[in-house]
């Protein structure tokens, strides 16, 4: 495979010629070696982000703990309070029940 290189205005073309060998080369690093350096940066920069070792982490779990007991207490207030409703629901089904037999 020919090529010229035209390094400026002035200057004469160099031509450079490729043989198969090194086109098989260039595509073997292109194809090969390129992908494996991008994953293993990629690989070290996630490990990097994933490292839960500073203070604020376990700031955030103390957090996150806090967070889901007062989840769980939501919860539990919402069942009570929904049992609360439905005795005074039938509470006032009884009454509505009474008053229209008294009158």
């Amino acid at each position: 495979m020919n090529f010229i290189i035209v390094p400026g205005k002035t200057a004469a073309g160099q031509n450079s010629c490729l043989s198969h060998r090194q086109i098989g080369v260039m595509a073997v690093a292109g194809l090969v070696v390129l992908p494996l350096v991008i994953g293993a940066v990629l690989y070290r920069i996630q490990d990097r982000l994933r490292d839960d070792t500073s203070p604020a982490a376990a700031v955030v779990a103390v957090y996150q703990q806090e967070l889901a007991g007062h989840r769980a207490a939501i919860a539990a207030t919402r069942a009570r309070t929904e049992t609360h409703i439905n005795a005074l629901a039938q509470r006032l089904g009884q009454l509505q029940a009474q008053m229209w037999r008294l009158n």
